[in-house]
């Protein structure tokens, strides 16, 4: 019965199906109601590559509305890449891939990033938390960011890119109109974060910086005050759980009171 309702809806917006345990032979008496959705979300399930080589089967379809796709914590593994990649070369209305929390790993998003390095690829938001991502990926990506221009939330948290990850990463960000950069929980240092800041300084695009816990000290302080004072798009800088003192936090604070439109969460 819900498969039915679904099926004949003509104007769902919002397709989800979230942390249903569903598999990849559950998805098949859905694919009808998904040529119907703009927005697709099927996280926490069981889909495997399995499941997500049916589903493409539907996205590449050329009656299919779908702009954003949700697959995060699917079990899905770097054998899964070509179908998303083939899908979104046949369906260029697609914006947003969403695939945290699975094991794509390094592989995985090379070839994924290469794969999008196409012409007329449209993603904006490309969200990949906790794949087990490290800096043999990252020129992978600086890469995706010279030459997708539209691609502007980039989500890499709980990821293991470390300093050197960072750095090769910081040559595509300079390049780039990123908006919403996620770099939390990713092994960061004081020794990159001059990289970082003078990125994004050149871009000055940036609105949203995650870079929650990692392990910035004191030392950073006068590169994230050179990033509050010379980006003016920004408006929310997550700092908490690195290691700033109580005098740090405070510099920061300080710097934040001539710019009310920013947020320094710390």
């Amino acid at each position: 019965a819900v498969c039915y309702v679904f099926q004949h809806s003509e104007s769902l917006d919002t397709f989800s199906f979230e942390n249903c345990y569903m598999q990849a032979e559950g998805i098949k008496h859905l694919l009808a109601a998904f040529l119907n959705c703009k927005r697709l979300s099927l996280v926490g399930n069981n889909l495997c590559d399995e499941g997500v080589r049916t589903l493409c089967v539907v996205l590449r379809d050329s009656d299919c509305k779908v702009i954003e796709i949700e697959l995060a914590k699917n079990n899905l593994t770097r054998a899964c890449i070509a179908d998303v990649l083939s899908a979104i070369g046949q369906n260029v209305s697609i914006v947003a891939l969403s695939l945290n929390r699975n094991n794509l790993g390094d592989i995985g998003v090379q070839h994924l990033t290469e794969g999008l390095q196409f012409p007329g690829c449209r993603i904006e938001v490309l969200q990949l938390d906790g794949n087990r991502l490290t800096e043999a990926c990252a020129k992978g990506l600086s890469d995706l960011l010279q030459s997708l221009t539209k691609l502007s939330w980039l989500i890499l948290d709980k990821n293991q890119l470390g300093d050197a990850g960072l750095r090769k990463l910081t040559v595509g960000l300079s390049k780039s109109k990123i908006r919403k950069l996620g770099m939390g929980f990713n092994g960061l240092t004081d020794l990159a974060v001059e990289y970082l800041v003078s990125s994004l300084c050149v871009t000055r695009s940036i609105q949203f910086l995650y870079l929650t816990g990692n392990y910035f000290t004191d030392k950073s302080v006068a590169s994230f005050t050179t990033l509050i004072r010379n980006l003016p798009r920004l408006r929310r800088l997550w700092l908490g759980k690195n290691t700033l003192s109580a005098e740090g936090k405070q510099l920061l604070l300080d710097v934040q009171e001539s710019k009310p439109e920013l947020k320094v969460l710390l």
